[in-house]
């Protein structure tokens, strides 16, 4: 089956909880939209009424015809990496690709390519992808209900198990609460026989100390021994009567089954074992997808033209050198702005536009440095061994603190959460400080020798480099590494 047959919701319904078929697809929103949505919401609210809308809703996946970057969704795409195999816009030349030997204009690109490529031969390599993974689709339905009931045999399995083991369990535990029902009902009836032997003879007892008091009173010797003897006879005889009966007692403890106690000792009732294999059907998907990309791989195209985007922003600005006070100091961020500082001002370049965002007044400070952080983070440092740091979206610069540094200092940058810093003390003593993300000297490298205005990292972050004071020309060396973090 193919994607045009794939039945399309509407998106905006999904998210109520409601289902309706989809008739439009807006290319701005990348989302379905069903009759209603679109023409009583979508076609009439501002941010959306000059979207592209299609007549036909379709997959979620929906292959992109803009001409937009898929990392800065505002710039076109107007040139072609070799070496990443990527479109890229002007911002991504400067940044991403600015270190890439091959990189050539579309146009330039496609002409480069359409020699030794038939149109005929990426279509039918695509063809082939499209006709394998409707195969693979139509086998995914199988491979679920397989899954299903694979499942389904797995927790019956357990489950049977698990019910015998506490069935016998609990047989075996009404067979014990059976037992020992039965022996207390022995041991109990034995105890009240018992104890009304015990009372019997208790009786007997005090009826022959009445006797033998009387006896002794009244009559002779002779009948005193005479009765003595016969009482003695008769408390032996309910005495030894008494004795079997009550003389021994049964004692209980209950003893655990060693088995059981094992079993207390059991984690899983059944393990479930997974393991990664490999479907046959995606990878031959994969080597059929990579035919495709190879068949519209640029390789042999020639070298980067001499234009350079970074130069084209130097260019732009020069434009506004007249109305500008002093620069200082820029940066160049990943969207393709371009912010400056002078003693007083910031201001940012972009799309041919100047814009001020920030200016001061009074004596208290000016600004001298400026660099890049991260999260659209901006560090400004000031005469008064201040950092400050702002927050820059959309041509809108937020203070959002300031950090007191405890010593002079000229160049910095930040990295990773630390700042490296150019400083000096007690004259021209240099040396290269590194503090963390508060202004807390981490380390101090003492006894350099520099005398340049700025610091670089290697792209890494592992290598910090700085000018070196010398006499006479330059020399290969002018920058050299301080340290291997």
């Amino acid at each position: 089956m193919s994607t045009d047959e794939v039945g399309s919701k509407c998106d905006p319904c999904l998210r109520a909880t409601e289902e309706k078929d989809a008739a439009y697809f807006c290319q701005d929103c990348k989302e379905n939209l069903c009759e209603m949505c679109y023409s009583y919401a979508h076609q009439r609210m501002i941010g959306s009424s000059k979207h592209t809308v299609s007549k036909n809703a379709v997959c979620k996946e929906k292959l992109d015809m803009s001409v937009n970057c898929v990392v800065h969704a505002n710039e076109n795409v107007e040139g072609f990496c070799a070496s990443h195999q990527l479109l890229c816009c002007r911002i991504c030349v400067a940044t991403e690709h600015k270190m890439c030997s091959k990189v050539l204009s579309v146009d330039e690109t496609v002409q480069s390519k359409l020699a030794d490529t038939s149109t005929e031969a990426v279509l039918s390599k695509l063809r082939s992808v499209v006709e394998n993974t409707d195969d693979a689709l139509v086998s995914s339905k199988k491979e679920i209900e397989d899954q299903e009931k694979k499942h389904v045999d797995f927790s019956n399995t357990v489950s049977t198990t698990f019910d015998k083991i506490i069935s016998k369990i609990r047989d075996m535990h009404d067979v014990f609460k059976e037992k020992l029902q039965k022996t207390k009902a022995k041991e109990l009836e034995r105890l009240q026989a018992a104890r009304n032997q015990l009372e019997a003879f208790l009786y007997t007892l005090v009826e022959a100390e009445k006797l033998v008091t009387v006896v002794s009173d009244r009559g002779t010797p002779r009948q005193l021994f005479v009765t003595a003897c016969k009482v003695k006879r008769q408390l032996q005889a309910q005495f030894e009567r008494l004795e079997k009966m009550y003389g021994k007692q049964l004692e209980f403890d209950v003893q655990i089954n060693e088995d059981l106690q094992d079993f207390s000792k059991l984690t899983f009732v059944a393990k479930l074992n997974e393991k990664t294999v490999d479907l046959s059907n995606i990878l031959e998907l994969g080597d059929q997808l990579k035919s495709f990309e190879d068949s519209i791989r640029c390789d042999d195209i020639l070298p980067k033209s001499d234009v350079d985007p970074v130069k084209l922003v130097a260019k732009e600005i020069a434009e506004y050198s007249e109305e500008m006070q002093v620069i200082l100091d820029g940066c160049l961020l990943q969207d393709g702005t371009v912010l400056t500082v002078g003693y007083r001002e910031v201001r940012s370049f972009r799309d041919g536009e100047m814009r001020i965002l920030l200016e001061i007044d009074g004596d208290d400070y000016v600004f001298n440095k400026i660099c890049p952080g991260e999260e659209n983070r901006i560090f400004i440092c000031t005469n008064n061994n201040k950092i400050m740091e702002f927050s820059f979206k959309e041509d809108d610069l937020q203070n959002i603190r300031n950090i007191q540094v405890e010593f002079d200092f000229e160049a910095f940058l930040y990295y990773g959460g630390k700042f490296y810093c150019r400083s000096y003390q007690h004259g021209f003593e240099y040396s290269i400080a590194i503090l963390d993300q508060h202004g807390k000297l981490l380390r101090l490298h003492e006894g350099i020798d520099y005398s340049g205005n700025d610091l670089a990292l290697s792209m890494d972050g592992q290598q910090l480099y700085f000018m070196e004071s010398q006499m006479g020309p330059p020399s290969h060396d002018l920058y050299i590494p301080l340290f291997q973090s």
